[in-house]
């Protein structure tokens, strides 16, 4: 057995292996015994008949086709172990050049390999600030989420509005014919969440208990129920009770009994610590994205067809699994070719694309800052995971497998190299981030 790399063009090699006629003659003879059982003629027994006579009766090639399937395991791994390339996806048969008990196999295969990689420059970013001081809006828009999450809901006589919940039941119909799903008893809505679809909610507004309400609405295009896609539909709706909110007074009383705190000064002064700490985590994750878009979008990565391929075959395959948890055949799904399952499809391959030329970007990132993982770092990884479990870190190692740890050394590794790319992000001059920062309050105020 050889094999000769052809060419490698936009990161895919054409292979031709050749198979010489003695190891070609073994596959036949493995193939033969593979197949054999599936042969009868009279005067043999089930498995019994000799090669000769098959080969007689249905040609001399009728085990070629496995034979190729004997054969061509061996070869392939001999170009994997030779490390002349990194292969990136399943090997693809391009032709069969030459077969015969003569000369033995002659075949070309295509297979992707690592993409080329021309890493762009990202050493120079830009960001508004990475330092935030919180705002009296921002403190009292954290006592009214509190607030909100410790209401009293109570019923209304007074007509429903935005905010309310109703206690409904309903039914739905398309052409006057009840469908599956869209029938519930005694459900609790709250008006203005955006549950349900299209506006839905909105026709509920201005609603007594009581009221029978015929609602119209259309489901979306991209609905996740394909019989229910785009099409029009009319839910017959009976309110039985209009709930308001009954909000709690926010003072050092209402402090006590949400907080660890004895007086309402106390949780402002947390809140607002709080809200700094998890603002300047988030300016600070942006300008990291920030940094790495900038590299991804400075880069030239070179990716295989194949490869492409082969992860949107994945992402499909995930979808499919997706699809079929929500009750929808995605052979029935995907059969329709409209506009919107090319979309679907359409979307798939751009996100591997975007996902495979990241994940090189990325990786040439972290070979330029020479980033690797200590056993110190990796400890530290786990140590963090084990905590949030509330478990000894050893206790944590043994519950997961091997993959997983892994994984997590690799988000050790990139942890590093984003704490490393914020050598390469500068704010604004003070003067120019105080007059946008004046200028976005002033349009909040608007």
């Amino acid at each position: 057995m050889a094999f000769k790399v052809e060419n490698i063009e936009n990161s895919t090699a054409t292979i031709k292996i050749e198979v010489n006629a003695e190891d070609f003659e073994k596959a036949v003879a493995k193939a033969y015994a593979k197949n054999r059982d599936k042969f009868k003629i009279d005067g043999f027994r089930k498995g019994k008949v000799p090669r000769q006579m098959i080969e007689a009766r249905y040609g001399k090639n009728v085990f070629f086709e496995d034979a190729i399937d004997e054969a061509f395991p061996d070869e392939y791994l001999n170009i994997i172990e030779s490390g002349e390339i990194t292969i990136a996806s399943r090997p693809y048969m391009k032709s069969v050049d030459e077969i015969s008990a003569e000369k033995g196999l002659v075949m070309t295969i295509q297979v992707a390999v690592e993409p080329t990689v021309e890493l762009g420059s990202y050493d120079s970013v830009t960001v508004a600030a990475l330092k935030y001081t919180p705002k009296e809006k921002d403190v009292k828009e954290e006592l009214e989420k509190l607030q909100n999450q410790n209401a009293r809901l109570v019923s209304s006589q007074t007509s429903s509005k935005k905010g309310d919940t109703v206690v409904i039941d309903f039914e739905g119909f398309i052409n006057g014919t009840p469908f599956q799903g869209g029938k519930a008893e005694g459900f609790s809505l709250e008006l203005g969440s955006k549950s349900f679809i299209d506006n839905f909610e909105d026709q509920l507004i201005d609603k007594k208990a009581g009221d029978t309400v015929d609602v119209n609405v259309t489901f979306p295009q991209n609905y996740q129920a394909a019989d229910l896609a785009g099409k029009k539909a009319l839910f017959k709706v009976l309110i039985h009770d209009v709930k308001i909110k009954e909000l709690p007074e926010i003072n050092d009383e209402f402090a006590s009994e949400v907080s660890e705190f004895d007086t309402l000064e106390e949780l402002k002064k947390d809140l607002k610590a709080k809200i700094k700490t998890a603002k300047e985590a988030e300016l600070k994750q942006a300008a990291q994205n920030q940094v790495v878009e900038t590299a991804i979008n400075n880069s030239t990565v070179v990716i295989s067809d194949l490869m492409i391929d082969e992860r949107a075959e994945a992402y499909r395959k995930d979808l499919d699994n997706r699809l079929k948890q929500g009750g929808i055949d995605p052979d029935k799904y995907f059969g329709n070719e409209t506009e919107q399952v090319k979309a679907i499809l359409d979307k798939l391959r751009q996100d591997a694309v975007d996902r495979i030329k990241g994940e090189m970007v990325v990786g040439k990132m972290l070979e330029k800052e020479n980033i690797s993982v200590s056993e110190e770092d990796y400890e530290a990884e786990i140590k963090r995971y084990a905590d949030m479990y509330k478990i000894e870190p050893e206790e944590f190692k043994n519950r997961m497998n091997h993959e997983r740890l892994e994984l997590i050394r690799e988000e050790a590794k990139m942890s590093k190299l984003l704490d490393k790319l914020m050598d390469y992000v500068k704010v604004e001059k003070a003067v120019k981030a105080k007059k946008t920062e004046t200028n976005a309050e002033k349009k909040e105020e608007e």
